[in-house]
């Protein structure tokens, strides 16, 4: 499998670099497209659609620090696996309940911290696909603008848009259900 990824690099250099990262994060990122899709064989799809991605745009990747690529490539699987869950089921609710440190909290405080967890990303899987990626990677997994642009090969000035609008799409759809609570 991993010659088709390197047939996709040009440098020998960064074949090298690429079959390094493919042996240290390949099983990670299974299991973070595993977590999402709940399926073995999808989040294998994932993946492999993942490293692809990765392959074909690794001549713009510009550091190779261990978080960063890590980060990056753990990223990519999340998005592959999610771009899966709107292929294949719509736009569900994803429980991201686990990136979040709940441990100090008593039970209720915890049930209450899912519900809210839960309440925004239905909220930021309803918007459309470029503001969701980028809300969900400044707000849930709290990376900066700077990393979102690196990650995702964007300008940074278009990424602060993303999120600037994509907060206004949130707090416009957050109004309207409290609007239509209101009435009833």
């Amino acid at each position: 499998m991993i010659a088709i990824y390197l047939s996709l690099i040009d440098s020998e250099t960064d074949k090298i670099k690429f079959q390094e990262i493919y042996e240290n994060y390949k099983k990670q990122m299974w299991y973070v497209a595993n977590d999402i899709l709940n399926d073995a064989y999808l989040a294998e799809d994932a993946v492999h659609d993942a490293f692809i991605g990765i392959a074909k745009n690794f001549s713009k990747i510009r550091s190779f620090e261990p978080y960063s690529i890590k980060s990056y490539v753990l990223t990519s699987a999340r998005r592959a696996a999610l771009m899966y869950v709107r292929k294949e089921k719509g736009y569900e609710t994803i429980d991201i309940s686990e990136f979040f440190n709940l441990k100090d909290y008593s039970s209720t405080n915890k049930m209450n911290e899912i519900e809210t967890i839960d309440f925004a990303t239905a909220i930021i899987n309803s918007l459309p696909p470029k503001y969701s990626e980028t809300m969900y990677l400044h707000f849930v997994l709290d990376l900066s603008a700077k990393e979102i642009a690196a990650q995702l090969d964007r300008n940074i000035n278009t990424v602060r848009q993303q999120i600037s609008r994509g907060r206004r799409m949130f707090i416009d759809i957050i109004s309207r259900g409290e609007e239509t609570s209101d009435k009833q």
